[in-house]
């Protein structure tokens, strides 16, 4: 046992000596709470921050103990026990605590400090509640101390009304994939692909996904048209709802052809389309595949210049045909064994979306490039994890991803969430630590793949169908 640990373990057995009526206020936990903590730090569960002479402040630990083992316990993920994980959280429990007086205190006399609003406080609950599920770098925990210290929460007149400078200080920048890519091109003319998606858009109006991939592809934009289509459908879970038998053969020879020239033999189109056991009815499989058809497609038709997101949102939403409310209760999404997300409560929505404007807006403003576009798929895995929608999360997400770029210039790469059993999906989830970056590393090669091979004249995005994802060891 090192010396910080012992002075800790000291101190911890000291507060239960003295254990009086005052401690459960000042301490914020029970007395058996606090005799539970000392046995989990005495077995080991927090040596990580005992490595160096850093003092380790009780009240912090105990507060950040409380709210993981409650996590533990509903199986909701938690970032690691980390030096730099309990510095962040240390720095929130400041502007927690200092919120908690003036809203006690009615303010602060002589130093001009309102509590906080309704409204500005559920803004910053949402802003900050992903505090603790991040990992941060040494690098992240000295910026956001930094910008702390800038707000001056003793004393500025504006705190905590100043809720975007709150929020902004503990996300300090991310966007760190993005450098390695600085040099590489962008397809930044994206004209020919929306003609494209609306001339696709007006032969469905009288054709069907089977008459589209009978015949190949005219061009490269034709063939990036068809492959955002494929990406919006689960072609492995068609061919095994629809396959007699040989399903594994079925597979291989349905992702040989669609990779040979994205177009399909007579066989494996009525493989794919003709859905009978999956629908009672032709009409409701061809409504089904054309509202994920029709939502892509849309999609692509964004207009240069900024975009409101909620607004975007609702508008995407009945592009996909997406009708279900959120539900009064939560839902739970599993992403893993014993590993799964919450949807949002309904009342943080509002300001959930408000911030994700704000970040939207900076990065629209301050940034470029891979820049931009990695800033954006920050933006699409938070909304991916927060399933703030009753119904149609993953494509509406997507459909905003694709809004996002495209009022930049920039085609947007193909991101299939249901390739190789929900990889791409997966990575995001894995990383929702670490800033999503499995799922940037991806993307971001994806986007330099199609661009390199956009510039050569030709394109090509492979179909992985035939293989299991191996989840990410955390």
């Amino acid at each position: 046992m090192n010396e910080e640990k012992r002075k800790f373990l000291k101190e911890v057995k000291r507060e239960i000596d003295s254990w009086n009526k005052y401690s459960s206020s000042i301490l914020g936990c029970t007395l058996q709470e606090l005799k539970d903590f000392l046995k989990d730090v005495q077995v080991g569960y927090y040596d990580k921050l005992f490595k160096d002479s850093k003092k380790i402040s009780l009240r912090t630990i105990l507060s950040w103990h409380k709210i993981r083992l409650f996590r533990q316990t509903h199986g909701i993920f938690m970032h690691k026990i980390t030096r730099e994980n309990y510095e962040v959280y240390h720095e929130l429990l400041k502007i927690k605590d200092h919120i908690k007086y003036l809203k006690e205190c009615h303010g602060m006399h002589g130093k001009n400090q309102t509590p906080p609003t309704e409204r500005e406080e559920l803004f910053l609950k949402q802003g900050l509640r992903t505090i603790i599920s991040t990992d941060y770098t040494k690098e992240e925990v000295e910026e956001i101390k930094r910008k702390i210290s800038l707000l001056d929460i003793e004393k500025s007149s504006i705190f905590p009304h100043n809720v975007k400078e709150i929020i902004a200080a503990f996300h300090p920048n991310t966007l760190t994939v993005s450098k390695k890519y600085k040099t590489s091109p962008l397809i930044r003319e994206p004209l020919t692909v929306q003609e494209q998606a609306a001339t696709t858009l007006n032969f469905l109006e009288e054709h069907t996904l089977s008459d589209l991939f009978s015949m190949p592809p005219t061009s490269i934009e034709d063939a990036y048209i068809r492959r955002m289509i494929l990406s919006q459908i689960n072609i492995k879970r068609l061919i095994e709802t629809n396959c007699n038998g040989f399903i594994k053969t079925a597979i291989k020879r349905v992702k040989d052809e669609l990779e040979q020239n994205l177009t399909l033999s007579e066989k494996n189109n009525r493989l794919l389309w003709n859905q009978r056991k999956l629908f009672t009815t032709t009409i409701e499989e061809s409504k089904v595949l054309r509202s994920l058809t029709r939502g892509v497609l849309l999609s692509l038709l964004t207009p240069p210049g900024p975009i409101d997101i909620s607004k975007e949102i609702k508008i995407s939403l009945k592009d996909n045909d997406c009708t279900k409310e959120l539900g009064l209760t939560r839902n739970k999404m599993f992403v893993g064994p014993r590993d799964y997300v919450y949807s949002m409560p309904r009342n943080e929505i509002p300001s959930f979306y408000e911030g994700i404007q704000d970040r939207y807006n900076e990065l629209y403003q301050n940034t470029d490039g891979y820049e931009y576009v990695e800033g954006c798929i920050e933006i699409l895995g938070d909304l991916l994890m927060s399933q703030t929608l009753g119904e149609g999360n993953k494509r509406v997400a997507k459909c905003l991803f694709h809004k996002m770029l495209l009022s930049k210039n920039i085609v947007p790469p193909i991101i299939d969430l249901t390739d190789n059993d929900y990889e791409m999906f997966y990575n995001f989830a894995d990383s929702r630590g670490r800033h999503y970056s499995l799922a940037k590393e991806r993307i971001l090669e994806d986007t330099k793949e199609l661009s390199e091979n956009w510039t050569n004249g030709h394109f090509y995005y492979p179909v992985h169908i035939d293989r299991p994802y191996e989840k990410v060891k955390k």
